[in-house]
């Protein structure tokens, strides 16, 4: 019988506690706890690691030669071969140079080929310096100004300024002087008629 008493006293002073979902008696409820959880400020992530990457460098003809100068000539045949030393340090063939350049197909072949069948016009001249992108500069060669400096001074002795030949008439002059000129004619000739026919005339009377 005491032992009922104290298990109902006991019951009576802790009455039962229904828990029910996400609630916790005694404690933080787990759905506050979640939320504190989720609101904390998170570490800052590691800085990634920096790659350094080498810049990618064109080639140049600059950097295929020691020097600013590309080739140096004094006649054609030298200058066929520095244009086609251009086109080999440009790494470019003859077709792709063709299309570059706006050329016929196989124009720079028989230019700078090996047979060398066509020489430099006026267009595919300026079309393949400029889809080489070089240019030509023109110095004092100096052994052949010391070989032809006697025969400069030699001209320049038997030049005067007295013209010795009659010189070539421009054709603005002979368009002018064309009315003059065929009146002239015309009148002579009207001269040369009348003369003519008074002498026949003069016959006649005698």
């Amino acid at each position: 019988m005491t032992d009922a008493l104290a298990t109902i006293a006991d019951d009576y002073r802790e009455p039962h506690c229904h828990r029910s979902k996400g609630r916790s008696w005694g404690g933080v409820p787990a759905n506050l706890a979640r939320a504190k959880v989720a609101r904390e400020p998170k570490p800052p992530p590691a800085p990634a690691a920096r790659i350094e990457v080498a810049p990618i460098v064109q080639p140049s003809i600059a950097m295929s030669r020691p020097s600013d100068s590309l080739a140096t000539f004094n006649d054609y045949e030298g200058m066929i071969a520095a244009f086609r030393l251009a086109k080999d340090l440009r790494g470019l063939s003859n077709e792709h140079t063709d299309e570059l350049a706006n050329l016929a197909k196989g124009h720079c072949d028989t230019i700078l080929g090996p047979t060398g069948r066509k020489t430099f016009g006026r267009l595919s001249f300026n079309a393949l310096l400029w889809a080489f992108g070089v240019k030509l500069v023109m110095v004092v060669d100096v052994e052949r100004e010391s070989e032809m400096a006697e025969y400069w001074a030699d001209r320049q002795r038997e030049i005067t300024h007295v013209r010795t030949t009659p010189s070539r008439v421009s054709k603005i002059i002979l368009e002018r002087a064309r009315p003059h000129i065929l009146s002239a004619i015309a009148r002579k000739g009207w001269e040369t008629r009348r003369s003519k026919a008074r002498k026949t005339l003069d016959a006649a009377v005698t």
